[in-house]
């Protein structure tokens, strides 16, 4: 009489307004042990013995029902509130019995813990993508080697199923400057196969929003620039990223994201100055020579305590010209706290054997120059 068994639910919340009650029976519907509940919360349910029938033994061979009623009078089997699962999470009860004296019964081990559910993602999705290199021989208006392109799948769980899905929306984001059309490829994954879809493309974004005809989906982009004639300078570097969201009755679910889907990279000049002082002693003087006819914007990185902490376009360096961009990347670093030493990475837009980079620092007091590139 008096020992207690408390059940803790993890991974969900249980209603502590409902009324609860714990019957055991022997298997021929005799109930032989009472209990009362004396405590619950969000998350444990505490029920004492008060009585307990002549001659029985409520452990071996009994049946422990746990059930619920927010009426007094309809009693239905535990319900809870799933809190946070992910695919594969879990909601468990465990089981906890005392004396009562407190002191523990004998530990049942794995019996004492039970998994009420085991969650699975209903909708997954992937992106993966081509990388692509904009050629700066072709004044970046193309690209050298492989053409980029996009590919996003869409599948279902349907042993979940417990939301119905209307369609999908797969969103590419990235500059795309200089690019004629998107498309969503047909059956052939090549473009011009006649069932080609054009995406429509507004504030930088392609988007698709297609009905579910069949599951699994695969999805292919490609890429169209436009007629020579036409052409204007591709946006490099950068990573173009794609989404996938189902759309259900409910709510919409993003299944799939990744950042960089396409990274579009440069054959152009890239230069790293690994020692540049920035105290107030010292003076810089940095500058961009060309030597060639492509004109070239410049990109300058800024590196401190071991991590980039700012990009930005200082400027731009004209065939056979030279750039000075000293008081740019003193400004970059001034507006970035960076008051100690830094490394920085100068990037322009024209082909590597035409493009010097030259950087020197100085102390101003006495004038000592140091040559760092």
């Amino acid at each position: 009489m008096n020992d207690t068994i408390t059940i803790t639910v993890a991974g969900a919340t249980i209603d502590n307004t409902a009324d609860y009650r714990l019957t055991v029976d022997d298997g021929t519907g005799f109930r032989v042990v009472t209990f009362d509940p004396i405590d619950n919360t969000a998350n444990s349910l505490t029920f004492r013995v008060i009585s307990v029938a002549d001659g029985t033994d409520p452990i071996k061979g009994a049946v422990y029902n746990l059930e619920q009623t927010v009426n007094g009078t309809d009693w239905t089997n535990l319900s809870y509130k799933v809190t946070s699962i992910t695919d594969k999470g879990v909601v468990t009860l465990t089981a906890k019995s005392e004396l009562s004296t407190g002191k523990p019964f004998d530990s049942q081990g794995t019996k004492d813990k039970g998994i009420a559910i085991t969650a699975a993602t209903q909708f997954t999705g992937t992106v993966t993508g081509v990388d692509a290199v904009v050629d700066v021989e072709k004044l970046r208006k193309g690209f050298s080697g492989t053409a980029p392109s996009v590919k996003m799948t869409f599948a279902e769980n349907e042993l979940v199923g417990n939301v119905t899905e209307t369609g999908y929306v797969a969103t590419l984001a990235g500059d795309f400057t200089g690019i004629d059309a998107i498309y969503e490829l047909g059956a052939d994954k090549a473009i011009g196969g006649g069932d080609d879809t054009k995406l429509t493309i507004a504030d930088g974004k392609a988007t698709l929003d297609k009905t579910v005809t069949e599951i699994p989906a695969e999805l292919n982009f490609g890429f169209v620039l436009p007629a020579a004639d036409k052409a204007v300078a591709l946006t490099a570097p950068q990573s173009i990223s794609g989404t996938l969201v189902a759309k259900v009755s409910t709510n919409n679910l993003t299944v799939a994201t990744k950042a960089d889907a396409s990274k579009w990279t440069l054959n152009g000049d890239s230069e790293f100055v690994e020692f540049v002082p920035f105290q107030d002693v010292y003076a810089r003087a940095i500058t961009v020579t060309n030597n060639g006819t492509v004109e070239g914007e410049i990109l300058v990185e800024l590196f401190a305590d071991g991590k980039m902490v700012a990009a930005k376009k200082v400027g731009t360096v004209a065939k056979y010209g030279v750039t000075d961009i000293s008081a740019a990347v003193d400004a970059l670093a001034a507006e970035n706290e960076v008051t100690g030493f830094a490394g920085i990475r100068v990037t322009t837009n024209a082909p590597a054997t035409q493009i010097e980079v030259s950087a020197v620092y100085y102390h101003k007091d006495d004038k000592d120059r140091v040559k760092v590139n």
